[in-house]
Order: structure tokens, then C-alpha cells, then sequence
């Protein structure tokens, strides 16, 4: 089957964005949209959702606004796309991989294992939509409160833990909208973070001008940066987010009839 279901709708949302702008260099229009939309979908209305033009560059932004350094130690799952690695790599850090339970999720006791002094950070991925274990994970974290924890959540448009959003339990997590998530737009990605300045470090890394000059405060020490950034673009096309927007407006009975098709799998 096709994916997404090219219906008249999403024609019709095509045509028009098509008649409206095909490209944005700040953040209005359907990137606006989308991403106020986004946040309020996931009850993080107050933080920071900047698009990317893919799911990878959307990690890649995160990663970078971290700070990660050569020589810091950054924990992922073995079990994972290669793309939740590999943008960190560029940064020089090293990849300290962890195993998966019985789920496919990463192990919260072989996170604990793997955190040394040099630990900078943990990424964990909700792999094919499963939730990892957030309790036992963040109970680990606890520990350790100068570890930044990232999500992965590729895989993961509207999954819960225990009532709350993935995406939400951490420093910042990530989201794919490539041609087979349940939320598309052929490609694309979109970040959520809690933090003023991881935002503006994505801003500067891959958003620059416009976008920087108009969300990076006059006396913020990024300012005099916001003309070139660091000479990167990672802006998404407004055509793939006007399809995005159409899924995410339908993201409710997607995931009805995909948890349906799921359940008579399993049976």
C-alpha cells in the first residue's frame, strides 16, 4: 500500500501551499502551524519545536545544540536506525552502545553499566513505536543529574508511557517525518526541547538569517551569529509540511486503525 493515502484533501493542502509560498525563511506560515499544532498535541505548549529537513539533520541539531565535544561519551541502543548515532559521530563524541530487553527497547540496567565520568549524555530510541522503560530510566538519570537525556522518537507519533507523551521526558527528543511514518510528509524531522538555548543552538546551526534574527534575543551572546549561523541549512520545504500538517490533523484515527490492524496481527 501507498503511503500516505494521496486523497483530495491532501491535494487540495498541496495546491494551496503550492499558491502560498515555497519557501519560508522565518517561521511563519504552515511552518507556524505545524509547529504550534505539534507542540499542543503533545502538552508542551511552552517549549521549542524548530522543523528540520529530515529526521536525521533534526538529531544532528539537537545534538549540536548539546554541545557534544571530542571525547565525550554519549549512550545509545545497539538496537536503533543508524541515523540515532551517527550525526553525533560528526560532533566527535564516542558511542557507547547499550542492549535491548525482550521489547527492543534499550536496557535501563545497561544504561546504568555504561555511565562512566566522561557520560555526556543518553539517547534512547521508542523502537517501532514501543515505549522504552521511562520509569526505570529516569530512576537511573536521578543519579546522575548532569546527564542530558535525548529521545528518539522516530518511530513513536502519539505513543504514551503511563499517560504522558515519549518526547517528553527528557532534554529534547526528535521525531521523523519520512515517507513511511504515521506522520509524513516524504521527509522531514522536527524537534521538542524544553531549553531557550538548545533552540537557538538549532537555530544557529541550520536556520539562519531570518529565522535567527527573529526568535534569538538582541543581547543573547548568539546574536551577532544569526546572518550565517554556522553555515548550514536545514530548513524543511513547505510543500512536505503542508502534507505533514494534513497527517498530524489525522494522527487520532491513524493511530486508531493502526493499533486495530495491530491487534488482529497479534491475535
Amino acid at each position: 500500500m501507498e503511503w500516505p493515502i494521496i486523497s483530495a484533501a491532501l491535494e487540495k493542502d498541496v495546491v494551496t501551499q503550492l499558491n502560498t509560498d515555497i519557501s519560508i525563511y522565518g517561521n511563519g506560515g504552515v511552518f507556524k502551524k505545524f509547529e504550534s499544532e505539534f507542540k499542543g498535541y503533545h502538552d508542551a505548549d511552552s517549549s521549542y519545536a524548530p522543523l528540520h529537513n529530515s529526521g536525521t539533520n533534526a538529531l544532528y541539531a539537537l545534538y549540536y545544540a548539546a554541545g557534544f565535544m571530542p571525547g565525550d561519551e554519549v549512550i545509545f541502543p545497539v538496537y536503533t536506525f543508524h541515523a540515532t548515532c551517527s550525526p553525533a559521530m560528526h560532533l566527535g563524541i564516542a558511542p557507547i552502545f547499550c542492549d535491548a530487553t525482550e521489547d527492543g527497547t534499550i536496557s535501563p540496567s545497561a544504561i546504568a553499566d555504561a555511565i562512566t565520568p566522561k557520560t555526556k549524555a543518553v539517547v534512547v530510541t521508542h523502537m517501532w513505536g514501543t515505549p522504552c522503560n521511562m520509569t526505570a530510566i529516569l530512576s537511573v538519570l536521578k543519579e546522575h543529574p548532569k546527564i542530558l537525556l535525548f529521545e528518539d522518537c522516530s518511530h513513536a507519533h502519539r505513543a504514551k508511557y503511563k499517560g504522558q507523551h515519549v518526547g517528553t521526558f527528557g532534554d529534547g527528543a526528535t521525531w521523523s517525518l519520512q515517507g513511511q511514518k504515521i506522520v509524513t510528509g516524504g521527509e522531514g524531522g522536527i524537534t521538542l526541547t524544553k531549553h531557550a538555548d538548545f533552540h537557538y543552538r538549532m537555530l544557529i546551526f541550520g536556520h539562519y538569517d531570518k529565522r535567527c534574527k527573529l526568535e534569538i534575543p538582541p543581547d543573547h551572546h548568539l546574536r551577532p551569529f544569526a546572518l550565517t549561523g554556522t553555515g548550514l541549512k536545514n530548513r524543511a520545504h513547505p510543500l512536505v509540511i503542508a502534507i505533514a500538517l494534513n497527517q498530524l490533523r489525522q494522527l487520532p484515527d491513524l493511530h486508531f486503525w493502526k493499533t486495530e490492524f495491530a491487534k488482529q496481527m497479534v491475535q
